[in-house]
């Protein structure tokens, strides 16, 4: 077996293969896995997860790269080697930990990298945020227009803005200025703009545009629009004036809150929503504590496609006894195993989870 020190939180080994002891701490996800596989004297279990942690701390020095400009090294989101926007990386790292595919994200930030205005590059991500405006597959992002019956626009009435023509003009002839309202330049918004400036005489319309080429956020219009030199009509919202139904609002960067935490009592029951979270580890807290109220499976899940991304039902606490003090070890979705591990640790105590009553106990050392 392995060399290794155990205390109440953490388990370090002491592997010949690395010079530097590896520390697993009761947060680590594989935590349980190294403590049965040392209780059990499965050194190739041990060896094995030793490996796959090994290659983890690799990659967190290395770097995992998402592109050949897009990688994350030390928890940090690099572009071309140099920390990226800070608000867009955070987001990268957090999606990245949740099981979301980040490369519309990735393609997007090195998209706005082309942008040559700082103001654009350091407020657009927060504008479509806000917007609850989605990015494309390539890393572009879906906006609205509102335009006349004839498809051109309201201002000029010379653009033509049917389904899939591409609008443009130079971009040195659209007002950079944050500060300047209305101003030269194509127009485009977010749903809540629009009954600003649409009229039941004309159409919405939904437009793709290049984070490279929008020119100005105003400041003034709690980012709802923005001037660009180009954009594409993919599609008409034809159910604007029927519906005023927000249509992008579908598929937005990501929900607001986008982690839905649900308990039922079997496989058979019905799933009670219990609350959203913006963030993954909070997700996952109230997830570890819901077994205390009756739940037997919690899941936590996507809450716009409700696709699973992380699911409990180790409903058996393995608690050993260390200098007089219960202390917890490892959870487990089988008694059968828990009695392993509880074997292995006298002297010890299995907790049904769910109940809090303990059904088996072992003072013997």
């Amino acid at each position: 077996m392995i060399p290794y020190h155990l205390s109440s939180s953490t388990i370090t080994f002491f592997d010949a293969t690395n010079a530097e002891p590896v520390a697993i701490s009761k947060n680590h996800p594989k935590f349980n896995e190294f403590v049965l596989s040392v209780k059990t004297n499965d050194s190739a279990a041990v060896q094995r997860l030793l490996n796959e942690e090994h290659k983890r701390l690799r990659e967190a020095v290395e770097g995992t790269a998402f592109s050949t400009r897009v990688k994350i090294q030390y928890g940090q989101v690099l572009l071309d080697g140099e920390p990226a926007h800070e608000f867009i990386g955070n987001r990268i790292v957090e999606l990245k930990d949740a099981g979301y595919d980040v490369q519309p994200l990735v393609r997007f930030l090195e998209r706005l990298s082309a942008n040559p205005s700082r103001s654009v590059i350091d407020r657009l991500y927060q504008f479509l945020d806000h917007g609850k405006m989605p990015l494309t597959e390539t890393g572009t992002f879906l906006t609205y227009k509102a335009i006349r019956s004839n498809w051109t626009d309201i201002h000029s009435g010379k653009f033509d803005n049917s389904v899939g023509q591409t609008v443009s003009i130079p971009r040195n002839k659209v007002d950079d200025d944050h500060n300047v309202t209305c101003s030269h330049g194509l127009h485009v918004c977010s749903w809540d703009y629009l009954p600003s400036f649409a009229h039941a005489a004309g159409r919405v319309v939904v437009c793709e545009v290049d984070p490279a080429d929008v020119v100005a956020i105003p400041t003034d219009y709690n980012d709802t629009k923005m001037r660009v030199c180009r954009y594409k009509v993919i599609r008409e919202a034809t159910d604007y004036y029927s519906r005023k139904e927000n249509v992008l609002a579908s598929t937005p960067v990501e929900p607001l809150k986008p982690y839905l935490v649900r308990g039922a009592h079997s496989r058979s029951h019905s799933w009670d929503d219990v609350d959203t979270f913006d963030r993954y580890q909070d997700a996952v807290g109230t997830a570890q504590n819901m077994l205390d109220n009756e739940y037997s499976i919690v899941q936590i899940v996507d809450a716009r496609t409700k696709a699973v991304i992380y699911e409990i039902t180790e409903r058996y606490q393995v608690d050993e006894q260390i200098e007089g003090t219960w202390t917890n070890v490892a959870f487990y979705r089988s008694l059968e195993d828990a009695h392993r591990c509880a074997q292995a640790s006298l002297p010890a105590r299995i907790v049904d989870v769910l109940t809090g009553e303990t059904i088996f106990q072992d003072l013997r050392s």
